[in-house]
């Protein structure tokens, strides 16, 4: 299980978005009607110090980040494996002391 962590490489937290924005020029062709908004973009959004910060990505960025949050949800499932693993452990240790 812990080699399985070790194998899990880069990972980061966060959501990667695809958005299409309008911008403040009234006479562009995203306030048409129908709009054709600009875009797409990729927004990363993530929590830094309590905070949430969003950046925009290239594809090339966004590629490699879709993967690195994929790693993240491995890491986050497998490291829940080893806290119900280390809580079963941890019961039968303190179980055997009172013994």
């Amino acid at each position: 299980m812990l080699a399985a962590l070790d194998r899990s490489g880069w990972f980061v937290r966060g959501s990667l978005l695809k958005v299409f924005n309008r911008c403040g020029n009234p006479s562009c062709r995203c306030k048409a009607d129908p709009p054709k908004l600009h875009g797409p973009y990729w927004q990363w959004s993530r929590k830094v110090a309590g905070k949430t910060v969003s950046g925009r990505l290239t594809d090339a960025q966004a590629e490699v980040v879709r993967g690195w949050i994929a790693n993240a949800k491995l890491v986050a499932h497998r490291l829940a494996e080893l806290d119900e693993v280390t809580r079963q452990v941890t019961e039968r240790i303190l179980a055997a002391i009172d013994e």
